[in-house]
C-alpha cells in the first residue's frame, strides 16, 4: 500500500468467482482517484485461479471485464491459466481494445480457438501501448495461430516480451516467427518452449525404423526419411524420432544473427538435435547479448557440452541457462 492506495495486487491462490467479483469492485472504486492520489492499483495478477469455470463461477471473469471498462489506471493484467473460454477471454480483450491502456496482458491457457486468436491479433495490431503479451498454451486449433500474431506484430513492432510456449507452432510456424524476430528492433524476450519446433514424431514401433543403432542421437531411416532418435526404445518397443535437419530451429538461429536486441530466448522441450542446439549456442556466443537461454530437453552430447561451457566461460552478460532434462536424462524418460 502507498498513500492509502493499492498499487499491485497479486493473487495466486484459489480466488474463485466471489472473490473475483470483490476484486472487480475494488477496481471500480479506483475510478476517478488518479488525480487525487497517483498510487492506485496498476498491476493485477489473477493467474492460476478458478475464475474461468463454467456456470455461476464464470461471473468472476465478467465482473473483471466490466470493472476494467471504467478503470483508467490499470496497466498490467494477468488472468492466465484460469481455463477461460473464448468468450471470456474475448470479453476482456474487447473491453481493452476500446480502453487501450494495458501495457502487459496475460492470457495463457485460454481456449480461444482460431477465430478468437484472430481477434486477439487484431487487438494487438491496433494497440498503441501493449508491450508484453503472454498467450502460452493457447488452444487455437487450425488457422489464426501464434505465428499469425507474430506476423501482425512485425508490422506493429512494439512488443518487448512475447510468450508462445505450448502453442503447437511446429517447424513451419517457427520459421514464420523467425522472420518476425529478424525484423524486430524491440523484442527482448521470446519464449517458444514446448512447441515441437524440432519436428518430433509421436511414439512409433522400433521395428518400423531402419538403422544399426536405435540409441538416442543415432541416425536412422523412417518411411524413406533420414531422422534422429530422440527418445530411446521403451518397454513397449516404441521410440521417438526428430527431423535430422530442423529447419524451424535453423531459421531462428539465422534470425538471431541480425537481431541486435533479443536477450532472453527459450527453445526448451522442443526435441532439438545436437546440431540444432549447437546452431543456437554458436550464434548466441557470437552475439554476446543473451542474459537468459533455455535449452531444456535438448539432445546435448559431449561436443555441445564443451561449446556451452566455453560460451558460459566467455560471456560477460549471461545470467541464466536452462539445461534440465538433457542428454542421458532425456534418453531414459518414459511416456508423459
Amino acid at each position: 500500500m502507498r498513500g492509502g492506495r493499492l498499487e499491485t495486487l497479486r493473487e495466486a491462490s484459489e480466488v474463485g468467482a466471489e472473490r473475483a467479483c470483490l476484486i472487480a469492485e475494488h477496481g471500480r472504486a479506483e475510478r476517478g482517484r488518479e488525480e487525487a492520489c497517483p498510487y492506485v492499483m496498476k498491476t493485477l495478477y489473477l493467474n492460476g485461479n478458478e475464475i474461468g469455470e463454467e456456470g455461476a463461477k464464470a461471473l468472476g471473469v465478467a465482473a473483471i471485464a466490466e470493472a476494467l471498462r471504467g478503470n483508467g489506471v490499470l496497466t498490467s493484467l494477468d488472468v492466465g491459466f484460469n481455463g477461460l473460454t473464448k468468450e471470456q477471454a474475448l470479453g476482456i480483450v474487447r473491453v481493452e481494445r476500446q480502453r487501450n491502456k494495458l501495457t502487459s496482458l496475460g492470457l495463457a491457457g485460454c481456449r480461444v480457438g482460431p477465430t478468437g486468436a484472430a481477434e486477439i491479433a487484431e487487438y494487438v495490431s491496433g494497440s498503441a501501448v501493449l508491450t508484453s503479451l503472454d498467450v502460452s498454451k493457447h488452444q487455437h486449433g487450425r488457422g489464426g495461430g501464434p505465428q499469425h500474431r507474430a506476423c501482425v506484430e512485425r508490422q506493429r513492432n512494439k512488443l518487448t516480451l512475447l510468450c508462445l510456449g505450448g502453442c503447437g507452432i511446429g517447424p513451419t510456424g517457427a520459421a514464420e516467427i523467425a522472420d518476425y524476430v529478424s525484423g524486430s528492433g524491440v523484442l527482448k524476450t521470446l519464449n517458444l518452449e514446448s512447441n515441437n519446433i524440432g519436428g518430433e514424431t509421436g511414439y512409433i514401433e522400433a521395428s518400423e525404423v531402419e538403422g544399426e543403432s536405435k540409441e538416442v542421437g543415432a541416425k536412422v531411416i523412417y518411411q524413406g526419411r533420414e531422422m534422429v532418435v530422440s527418445v530411446g526404445v521403451d518397454s513397449d518397443g516404441d521410440l521417438k524420432l526428430v527431423d535430422i535437419v530442423q529447419t524451424g530451429v535453423l531459421a531462428i538461429a539465422k534470425a538471431l544473427e541480425v537481431n541486435a536486441v533479443l536477450n532472453s530466448l527459450d527453445v526448451g522441450f522442443n526435441g532439438l538435435t545436437e546440431e540444432a542446439a549447437l546452431s543456437i549456442v554458436r550464434v548466441q556466443r557470437q552475439r554476446n547479448k543473451p542474459t537468459s537461454l533455455g535449452l531444456a530437453r535438448c539432445n546435448i552430447g559431449p561436443t555441445v557440452a564443451v561449446e556451452i561451457a566455453q560460451y558460459v566461460s566467455d560471456s560477460e552478460v549471461l545470467e541464466k541457462i536452462d539445461l534440465s532434462s538433457v542428454s542421458t536424462v532425456w534418453a531414459t524418460r518414459g511416456r508423459e
